[in-house]
């Protein structure tokens, strides 16, 4: 169990570095000189015209997981990552600029949720 508190506590500390947040916080904007976002540009740098969509929105779902300092942890759950999925799925689909609207990675989750205890137990 320590060594799982211990990635634990890996994770949040390398989230809470200001490097780590600035780049959460800069992910959905434009670059400097540049018409395109930070998220943008990782999507033209790992994927093709020809990649699905959900492929596309299960990238910038990563992306949003692992930087956002409010997550001490990773979270995995599918009641979390569906309605993100859904909501980068249709700005993709509408050629609308990607955007964070309501985090739901965040809203209504309690840290003393089942899910998230096996998923830290899960190295045992």
């Amino acid at each position: 169990m320590a060594n799982n508190t211990d990635n634990y506590n890996v994770i949040a500390t390398w989230k809470a570095f200001p490097q780590v947040r600035k780049i959460y916080g800069n992910l959905f904007e434009r670059i400097p000189n540049s018409e395109i976002t930070y998220i943008d540009y990782v999507l033209e740098k790992t994927y093709n015209a020809n990649t699905p969509i959900h492929q596309k929105t299960f990238a910038i779902i990563i992306c949003e997981n692992f930087l956002n300092p409010k997550l001490p942890n990773i979270i995995s759950k599918e009641k979390i990552i569906k309605p993100l999925l859904l909501i980068f799925e249709k700005q993709i689909k509408n050629d609308e600029s990607l955007h964070r609207e309501v985090n739901h990675l965040t809203e209504n989750e309690d840290e003393d949720d089942e899910d998230d205890k096996a998923f830290i137990n899960e190295e045992k």
